[in-house]
């Protein structure tokens, strides 16, 4: 079964209340500002998030190719992606994919 995959979404529990809320607001104005670099018109936050996530996935490599026996297989490399939109008690977020 080399098709299933495991996402694995991690929080930062030793951040306080405070700096997850600032980790939020920061990330509205990095959204927008990523939003006017665009050209993008649409204002909704989350629907913001959710483009900008698709785009950085568009290049975004959480394996390694590497050759083992004479051919080339995905390794896992250990390189999540940091979610655009914190929630405002946890922060930040990782997202992480393993083939299992």
């Amino acid at each position: 079964m080399n098709d299933l995959h495991h996402f694995i979404y991690k929080i930062d529990k030793s951040k306080s209340l405070r700096e997850s809320m600032e980790d939020y607001k920061d990330s509205r104005a990095v959204i927008r500002n990523w939003a006017l670099n665009s050209n993008i018109e649409d204002k909704n936050i989350t629907r913001l998030a959710r483009l900008m996530l698709a785009e950085e996935l568009k290049h975004h490599k959480f394996y390694a190719e590497v050759e083992k026996d004479g051919r080339f297989v995905r390794k896992w490399d250990q390189n999540p992606i940091v979610h655009p939109l914190p929630f405002k008690d946890t922060g930040y977020a990782t997202v992480a994919v393993q083939q299992m």
